[in-house]
């Protein structure tokens, strides 16, 4: 007598498609704090001040027509013309599930077992060149691809009930799925690919010949004309679509090799990925790429004739090359390389043809469970290259959240950054073709502009750089692009005065951004010095404030003549007698504005951050001025002339 197992199979299938479920959204949680980033503020602000009708109808300013994804993200524009970022990258989360759960259902009316199914779902789930599209709130690729698949399973559906209004719903989705992003007409054919495996695969050729031409014969019985009117549908939309006026520069008729050869990486996805990274000397040249991803595509083809699923794997191979298609012929490596998340809507494709090579049909051989094996390792090699995208999203993204912040506490002022990230990029990448870096905030668009799409505040900013200055940011991790031109030191002192304080980004060893602001210039109210060395040089004001693990020192200096490029600061934190336990010693502002550019009769105030020591005893701060070439402190007098002890001026925490 048979033991009943202990879970039937279709609850054992429910309960692991929902941790399925539950793990993608864990992978992506993190990004519902990420905000906008790059271009959102000009692509976010094309719905601000329009009705619904105006939505509908072509925006000249903007460089495609998409109607439905233009209303669909207004009814994210709160009252007062913010953005609910939060919600927006939920709902993109959302969308991102229900496609993983569309496509299982497809996969099993493509005559796919539960778990096979299973599988498709699950490598679609964390299809690892899916993350900026779901990451990131702007994309509408999610969104498309799950109202394709829909679409396509409802054709499915039709085909095997002999339902009109199925096809007919089908239709109506793909149609709007173009109206979301027009690149969805290259998939007009993948209802006939999908009717094929759905009547052809796993037949013997004799059988399946004569299938076809009975079908040839009865189309309308057999439901051959309705793939048919995909096709049509879609040349309507392009007509249609190619004469409503739009920005002009982004599409065309453009091919580029290499655009191709990264498009079609995709496809070979687990050979080609690389947890540790590329390193930065090992060069993997676009040949090289195209002919692993040849020889991939032809093992994986000969492994589903195996399995009697031919069929099957050309569809696939047909439904991902579509997907690729619009960014094959329409858009320059320049841009895509920037974009992975044009690869999202290939996904069913190339993870359909992956499992029909990898799941055999007789699951006792041991080759059926390497496969099975082979499949579960691609599954968790993309989760981890997931959590790393995640984790170096993060990054620009919580440094970005912070600039808003900053600027919205600002009250109106005018801030001028220095050394902020426009790009940034892992030095080893995880695959060999393409940016698998962010691009955060472009030179395009000021970081003031972020404030509008999440705040009713407003503030003024300027960006520029000065790459000698923190040369952390070379450090092991990121490779960064600044934004903003060069400029010298004494450009910048006659830029601060126009603003109410300067920051900069500081890059630390573990890829970490940290904004910091480091002073600002001033009109010199007082003439009152606490400190005088050199008899030039005025230190007018100290001010201490405690953070957590850190000290903040404020220094207020002011010269009355012109300085000598070899003077600069110390400041020591210590016990009186010993040598200091911190030290922030170099030109103010982080050393971006030396003495000799200080502007004479001017405030200059100047932040320093000194490490708090864990010892109890009491601490002193000592600050004053020395000679860098000779090392020598210039003399100091405190206020009524009394000489400084040490040529320093003591300040007691």
């Amino acid at each position: 007598m048979n033991k009943r197992p202990f879970i039937s199979t279709r609850w054992a299938i429910r309960l692991a498609f929902l941790a399925l479920l539950l793990v993608t959204v864990w992978l992506y949680q993190s990004s519902t704090r990420f905000g906008f980033w790059w271009d959102d503020p000009v692509w976010y602000s094309h719905m601000r001040g329009r009705t619904w009708w105006e939505l509908l109808l072509p925006i000249p300013e903007f460089q495609y027509y998409r109607p439905a994804t233009m209303l669909y993200v207004s009814f994210f524009l709160r009252n007062n013309g913010t953005y609910d970022a939060f919600a927006l990258h939920w709902v993109q989360i959302g969308w991102h599930l229900l496609q993983v759960a569309l496509v299982f259902a497809i996969a099993r009316q493509l005559k796919l077992k539960p778990w096979p199914s299973f599988f498709v779902a699950l490598l679609v789930a964390v299809f690892p060149f899916s993350y900026q599209a779901t990451a990131w709130a702007a994309p509408q690729q999610p969104m498309a691809a799950a109202v394709q698949c829909a679409a396509w399973l409802f054709f499915l559906l039709g085909t095997r009930q002999q339902r009109r209004w199925w096809y007919r719903s089908s239709l109506l989705l793909f149609f709007l799925a173009m109206a979301m992003q027009e690149s969805g007409v290259a998939l007009a054919f993948v209802p006939l690919l999908l009717l094929l495996v759905a009547q052809l695969d796993g037949l013997p050729w004799t059988q399946a010949w004569q299938n076809g031409r009975y079908w040839l014969r009865h189309p309308f019985q057999t439901g051959w004309l309705w793939p048919l009117l995909y096709p049509l549908v879609a040349l309507l939309f392009v007509a249609g679509w190619s004469q409503v006026p739009r920005q002009e520069g982004i599409t065309g008729l453009i091919f580029e090799g290499k655009t191709a050869v990264y498009l079609l990486q995709s496809i070979a996805y687990p050979v080609l990925a690389r947890l540790n990274g590329y390193a930065p000397d090992h060069q993997v040249t676009a040949v090289v790429v195209l002919v692993i991803v040849v020889v991939t595509t032809a093992l994986l083809l000969w492994l589903a004739a195996r399995q009697k699923r031919l069929v099957l794997a050309l569809a696939a191979l047909g439904w991902a090359l579509m997907s690729m298609l619009p960014a094959i012929v329409g858009l320059r490596f320049s841009y895509v390389s920037l974009a992975s998340r044009l690869l999202h809507i290939a996904a069913p494709g190339i993870v359909l043809l992956w499992v029909s090579a990898l799941w055999g049909r007789d699951g006792r051989s041991w080759l059926a469970w390497v496969g099975r094996l082979l499949l579960v390792a691609i599954a968790l090699q993309s989760g981890l290259l997931l959590r790393q995208f995640g984790q170096l999203y993060a990054v620009g993204t919580d440094h970005l959240q912070a600039t808003i912040d900053t600027l919205a506490a600002s009250n109106n002022g005018r801030l001028l950054f220095i050394n902020y990230p426009d790009r940034y990029a892992p030095k080893r990448p995880p695959f060999p073709l393409g940016y698998w870096g962010m691009t955060l905030a472009p030179v395009v668009v000021e970081l003031n502009e972020f404030l509008p799409l999440v705040t009713t505040a407003t503030a003024e900013s300027a960006s520029y750089s000065m790459p000698w200055v923190d040369q952390m940011r070379q450090a092991e991790v990121y490779d960064v692009d600044l934004r903003g031109v060069i400029i010298q030191p004494d450009e910048l002192t006659r830029m601060a005065g126009n603003f109410d304080a300067v920051y900069l980004t500081r890059y630390w060893e573990d890829g970490r951004f940290q904004l910091q602001e480091v002073g600002r210039l001033a009109a010199l109210n007082s003439q009152d010095c606490v400190a005088v060395f050199d008899e030039t040089i005025c230190l007018q004001e100290v001010a201490l404030r405690t953070l957590p693990d850190q000290l903040e020192v404020r220094l207020t200096w002011s010269t009355a003549a012109p300085l000598p490029p070899e003077y600069t600061v110390f400041v020591h934190l210590g016990q009186a007698g010993v040598p200091p336990v911190a030290q922030a010693d170099g030109d103010t502002w982080l050393s971006m504005l030396p003495l000799a550019d200080w502007p004479v009769n001017t405030a200059v105030i100047d932040l320093r951050t000194l490490p708090l020591p864990a010892s109890s005893e009491p601490l002193q701060i000592r600050i004053g001025v020395y000679n860098r070439v000779s090392g020598e402190r210039l003399a100091g007098v405190a206020a009524g002339e009394r000489p400084l002890p040490d040529n320093a001026f003591v300040v007691i925490p």
